[in-house]
């Protein structure tokens, strides 16, 4: 889960435990598309970002908070 660029929010790819990850993952997407604070702690989001083996994560993140 997490931005493609900056007008596409991804949600993808969840395997066998997408009942489980889905929910909390469409909310915390949904929060960053509406700059609210993210329902989950910002290391758990960073680890399921699809950016998160990119050297440009942290300036990613840091306009979509």
């Amino acid at each position: 889960a997490g931005w493609h660029s900056d007008d596409l929010g991804i949600l993808t790819g969840l395997g066998s435990k997408g009942y489980l990850y889905a929910p909390i993952l469409a909310s915390s997407l949904l929060s960053q598309a509406l700059a609210l604070p993210l329902p989950v702690e910002r290391w758990v989001w960073e680890a399921l970002t699809p950016l998160r083996h990119s050297q440009s994560l942290s300036q990613h993140l840091a306009g979509k908070t």
